[in-house]
């Protein structure tokens, strides 16, 4: 979840082939942007317990701060859950930290949401349940409250982990407590943790071992705990055990031998299988999907699923395509002008194969970059196509064994 160009792709090569367990940085925005205690809790390092109960197939959602203009009120009556991107750690030490101990001060200061952004989610929740409330006075369909969780880190945001990793016990205590103590003054679900650019594999120990305590602390607040990871960095089972998700980063995936999509799924699918066989129980492994493509020659350069749907509607024939045409015509459309991207049916196919290989769910990033239409895919073409097929395929396969694949 960052914000690269060329010299991004160039760093995941270098990094790529020198440390397999560490990657670099999350999907970019479109090239054509610029883009519940109060009291600090004593942590302890001994095994968690479980969060909230949650749905039994997850379609989440990435909201970035830069897209508080878009409105997402239709889709959070698809989404199970929503995930506000993102804090610094730097944020949570300056509001909430006692202090005790930190280290030099890394990022640089504390961002990037406000309470602008907290009440806009607050709002398509609100909007979900009242939509709920008017349908059910005629049906009996069920109905789950859609849940808020905040990024901490992601792409450029995580320079701040380092000096929690690095502090005192008691610093690392306020920190965590901090967390705790922004959920319940938000009204937020829960945490998900976003540490890139690990550069060794002591952080990388010593991160495993915070998600660990910070689980731990978490759970008693009956919070969740998430974790977003790149393809390649594999939890111990003990670590997947103790946290609720893994948010896998499948998009990006960049093999400088192959010209491909950078989110095939030959190569998603090969991604999750290898996290399954590293100790993490499919049921926790949410699969990503990305709402933008990049180019097949050069993947510094991005486009937004929006932006390929409007281009496609004013270039993709000798005349303008009509709104309702051009949603049934580029169903399975996924490669235009060079760019390479899931089309909505590549979607439904995803969200199948995560259904019927148990996996906890799928995530987009990010929902800013889904192309809305007005009556006709109000929550975004991608996230409708998603919301519908997890309903379809969770039904078809409900009971069902795990398939041999894991």
């Amino acid at each position: 979840m960052s914000f690269g160009g060329a010299a991004l792709f160039i760093a995941f090569a270098v990094i790529r082939s020198q440390l397999p367990l560490l990657y670099a940085a999350h999907a970019a925005p479109s090239s054509h942007e610029q883009q519940r205690n109060t009291d600090a809790v004593v942590v302890d390092d001994g095994g968690g317990g479980l969060g909230s109960p949650g749905p039994p197939f997850v379609v989440a959602g990435y909201l970035p701060d830069y897209r508080d203009y878009v409105d997402v009120n239709e889709s959070a009556v698809l989404l199970t859950d929503i995930m506000l991107f993102s804090l610094t750690p730097e944020s949570i030490l300056l509001r909430y930290s006692s202090g005790g101990g930190g280290g030099g001060g890394g990022g640089g200061g504390g961002c990037c949401l406000s309470s602008r952004h907290y009440d806009k989610i607050r709002e398509a929740k609100s909007y979900k349940r009242e939509r709920h409330r008017r349908r059910s006075a005629t049906t009996a369909d069920d109905y789950d409250d859609i849940r808020i969780l905040v990024t901490i880190g992601g792409g450029g945001r995580s320079d701040g982990f380092r000096d929690v990793l690095t502090g005192t016990r008691q610093f690392q205590r306020s920190f965590i407590g901090g967390m705790a103590r922004l959920c319940r003054d938000e009204g937020l679900d829960g945490i998900d943790l976003n540490f890139e650019g690990i550069r060794s594999l002591e952080e990388w120990s010593a991160y495993l071992a915070f998600l660990s305590a910070a689980s731990t602390h978490l759970h008693r607040h009956d919070l969740l705990v998430t974790v977003a990871l790149h393809p390649g960095q594999y939890l111990p089972s003990g670590v997947c055990g103790d946290v609720d998700r893994v948010h896998i980063m499948t998009y990006d995936m960049v093999r400088p031998s192959t010209v491909d999509h950078h989110a095939s799924m030959h190569i998603a699918k090969d991604s999750i299988e290898k996290f399954a066989w590293n100790g993490c129980p499919p049921s926790k492994l949410v699969m990503g999907i990305p709402a933008y493509g990049r180019h097949e020659h050069d993947m510094g350069l991005v486009m937004t699923y929006s932006e390929l749907v409007d281009d496609i509607m004013m270039n993709g024939g000798d005349e303008k395509m009509e709104t309702e045409t051009a949603k049934t015509t580029i169903q399975s459309i996924n490669s235009w002008s060079g760019y390479r991207f899931d089309s909505p049916d590549d979607v439904r196919t995803k969200v199948e194969y995560a259904a019927s290989n148990g996996l906890g769910g799928i995530f987009i990033w990010e929902l800013g970059q889904d192309k809305r239409m007005p009556g006709l895919a109000e929550g975004g073409m991608l996230l409708e196509v998603a919301a519908a097929a997890a309903t379809n395929a969770v039904d078809r396969y409900a009971g069902d064994v795990l398939g041999d694949e894991f």
